[in-house]
């Protein structure tokens, strides 16, 4: 029988996975466009990142899923009152949108790779420290979006940097 547990680290190996992808993927971008050409190669990178992204998403909600279903087994409809799990599930719809407004071009450059790298990162820290599954739906939001707009902030520094060169 599989286990809470078990589900738990091959969430953690994807969450690992995306996080690592997602950095890659914004410093593949940003070296990218410092000479204004996206070449060929610098695309065949990138794409090799954003399966290794779609690989760890994938794992990361099947995951999710799993333990909400083990739980509900265990548990009821608690599981589902856990403010920890619906900020979680938040970040990844967000993660999720962000993705295809990208793939579309839908989502401005300025937003979407702030966007992108600032929802791993939270998800990351968010399951890398215990006291953030006692914080309310509430903090671990306001925290999120001060975080993608400190996103924002550094990729325009960064871009500004790259750009002078």
């Amino acid at each position: 029988m599989v286990t809470s547990q078990f589900i738990q680290t091959v969430g953690q190996f994807g969450l690992t996975l995306a996080v690592g992808a997602s950095t890659f993927a914004l410093i593949f971008y940003y070296v990218a466009i410092q000479d204004g050409i996206i070449d060929a190669s610098e695309k065949r990178f990138m794409h090799v990142v954003y399966r290794v992204l779609r690989v760890g998403l994938v794992l990361i909600i099947v995951t999710e899923l799993c333990l909400a279903l083990f739980h509900y087994m265990q548990d009821g409809f608690l599981f589902f009152k856990n403010e920890f799990l619906l900020f979680t599930w938040t970040v990844l719809a967000v993660i999720v949108c962000n993705a295809i407004l990208m793939q579309k071009h839908k989502m401005p450059m300025w937003l979407g790779p702030a966007l992108a790298g600032g929802s791993w990162y939270t998800l990351a820290l968010v399951h890398a420290f215990p006291p953030a599954a006692l914080s309310s739906y509430t903090t671990l939001g306001v925290y999120y979006v001060t975080f993608v707009a400190l996103m924002v902030v550094a990729l325009k520094i960064i871009k500004m940097v790259y750009s002078k060169k």
